[in-house]
């Protein structure tokens, strides 16, 4: 009997309370490495990847009249590239992860060439869940526009033979 009130008094449980988890409302921040600082300019170089397409000329043998013929075509791909980017620290608000503001002389104190920084990726404030996987004493930028310059030279274009016209 008591087995059988324990195990009816066992159905009724609630079941726990699952906690919701928290989502990051705006996108992820980049992470770059500090290239070098220059107080007296104002400026932040960093080093970071950035996705860009490229276009790439590929071979295609194509049939053309019972003839098989090599033929040009142009495909985009995603590669990465590192860059250099320089930001004015009078356009860049700084705080570190924890919360706690800098000022652009303890960016300059605080930061050395080879630092790992975030860097806003949307010009507004970093989510705090993307923070929570950093230390608290990681300088995370929220940064104004930008100049951007590849450290590598594109890669040459390939020379794309002329078409072949096809006549009757």
């Amino acid at each position: 009997m008591q087995i059988a009130i324990l195990s009816a008094a066992l159905l009724f449980v609630p079941p726990p309370v699952q906690e919701r988890p928290e989502f990051p409302s705006g996108p992820q921040p980049i992470f770059a490495v500090v290239s070098g600082v220059e107080p007296a300019a104002g400026t932040i170089q960093v080093r970071r990847l950035e996705a860009v397409q490229v276009a790439v000329n590929v071979p295609e043998s194509v049939n053309v009249n019972g003839q098989a013929i090599t033929v040009m075509r142009t495909v985009h791909r995603q590669e990465s590239r590192m860059v250099e980017v320089v930001y004015a620290l009078e356009k860049t608000q700084a705080q570190t992860a924890g919360g706690k503001k800098l000022t652009k002389e303890e960016v300059g104190k605080q930061l050395k060439a080879g630092s790992v920084v975030l860097i806003s990726a949307d010009g507004r404030p970093v989510d705090p869940v993307y923070l929570r996987a950093i230390q608290t004493d990681t300088v995370v930028l929220v940064t104004g526009p930008s100049v951007t310059q590849p450290l590598q030279p594109p890669p040459p274009k390939a020379l794309v033979p002329p078409l072949i016209e096809l006549r009757k």
